[in-house]
């Protein structure tokens, strides 16, 4: 499948799925970026859609939606089922919804197995500088080969808001059970449940909080630190 929208021609309408759902969507483009359903949504709304059984293959910017949402975009009301994956070495911003979210995310959810190597996150690989996530879920598995490995977010420089996972993350270094790395950005009115285990800067909820804010949250998933000494693991926050 050949993903709607990419940086020369971007979705910036509506498109209003109308609670419908895509089934069986395959996509396979390693070598590519903005990879999803929508590959490049700039000011732009996606809503009411479904995606399940989803097999999204795409080298960076990699959503099961979304693989990148700009300028103010918004998505709301859709979820994905299914198995994302980003194949580039480092920095591949692979969510289960949007890949790179520098717009809204609400009211949504993901439930699949996402892999990836950096930025990477069971809803959302990057939540950049202004985007935000709120009122979403994520509850499938999440593998992240490098840095900034998360149940929800891997990358969070923007805000996450009453948001939740329940799923299990594995990573190398910035793990969390919501966010891999709180780099300036805000976590609220969240949780996560999930088991976590990475091998330094490992939480139940934030891996690494760098500058970051996290308030009224939790986290009651058993967290592993695999690097012996200075692993920097904790219940909550890891570094």
């Amino acid at each position: 499948f050949e993903p709607i929208g990419d940086a020369t021609t971007a979705l910036t309408g509506t498109f209003n799925g109308s609670d419908h759902t895509i089934s069986g969507l395959t996509i396979d483009r390693s070598t590519e970026e903005s990879v999803g359903l929508f590959g490049y949504v700039d000011g732009g709304v996606v809503e009411n859609v479904g995606v399940e059984n989803a097999d999204i293959t795409g080298n960076r910017y990699v959503g099961g939606l979304v693989g990148q949402s700009v300028g103010g975009s918004t998505v709301t009301d859709s979820s994905v089922t299914g198995s994302v994956t980003g194949t580039r070495g480092e920095f591949s911003d692979v969510g289960g919804l949007v890949g790179y979210n520098a717009g809204t995310v609400t009211k949504s959810s993901a439930n699949g197995s996402i892999d990836g190597s950096g930025d990477v996150g069971g809803l959302v690989g990057c939540n950049a500088v202004g985007g935000t996530v709120t009122d979403s879920s994520a509850t499938g598995s999440v593998d992240g080969s490098n840095q900034n490995v998360g149940g929800l977010v891997g990358f969070n420089n923007g805000t996450v808001t009453e948001s939740a996972t329940t799923g299990d993350v594995s990573g190398n270094t910035d793990v969390g059970g919501l966010a891999g790395e709180n780099d300036a950005g805000t976590v609220t009115d969240s949780s996560a449940t999930g088991s976590v285990t990475g091998d330094r800067y490992v939480g139940g909820l934030v891996g690494n909080n760098d500058a970051g804010t996290v308030t009224s949250s939790s986290a009651t998933g058993s967290v592993t630190g695999t690097s012996g000494e200075f692993s920097d693991a904790g219940g909550l926050v890891g570094y």
